[in-house]
């Protein structure tokens, strides 16, 4: 092996190196290395005595069930929507309306 050769395989290998280092840098580093966005939802009860404040109380429990569901995966919620699972008017009862909702956000 002739010195210049030797020379030309010592500047191969670090060029080699340089670009997995700044490849591994790259991807460690850049968002798609984090974890991909997903779906989660969650479900909740409320009860009132009016329809409206019931509805609004299912929809803080399923948020604060869904915002629980994320955290405990180190994640956060964004785009949340709402959906009505059940709604039930229960006559002669001192809360006569209650829901369940189901949260679903995306999370990341």
């Amino acid at each position: 092996m002739t010195l210049r050769t030797s020379f030309r395989s010592q500047a191969l290998i670090r060029r080699a190196t340089a670009l997995s280092v700044v490849a591994a840098l790259g991807w460690t580093l850049s968002p798609v290395s984090a974890h991909a966005s997903e779906t989660l939802s969650a479900t909740g009860n409320g009860w009132a005595v009016d329809a409206s404040t019931a509805l609004a109380n299912a929809e803080a429990d399923a948020y604060g069930n869904l915002y629980e569901l994320a955290l405990s995966r180190g994640e956060s919620c964004t785009n949340v929507t709402y959906t009505t699972i059940g709604y039930y008017q229960i006559p002669g009862a001192p809360y006569g309306f209650a829901y369940q909702e189901r949260a679903t956000g995306t999370c990341s």
